[in-house]
């Protein structure tokens, strides 16, 4: 199900300088950041490379080149 913005939230985010809106849930005090949905993934993918760099700094990452032989032993497996 796709909700719909209602007229004033539409208004209040147009009127937004970084198309950003922020609302609270009435019946639970839950804030929320309204945002476009190409902000969402952009947001997400910018976690994702910075996790990825945590986990290469911790030394649980695998360099790329074992990465890549792990993939093709693997393809060649299920040839």
């Amino acid at each position: 199900m796709e909700n719909q913005l209602s007229h004033d939230q539409s208004v209040a985010l147009a009127a937004s300088p970084n198309a950003r809106l922020a609302v609270v849930d009435p019946s639970t005090q839950q804030r929320y950041v309204l945002i476009s949905e190409d902000e969402y993934y952009r947001l997400e993918d910018l976690d994702a490379i910075r996790q990825g760099i945590s986990q290469m700094e911790s030394g649980k990452g695998q360099p790329l080149s074992e990465a890549m032989n792990d993939i093709r032993r693997s393809l060649q497996s299920r040839s």
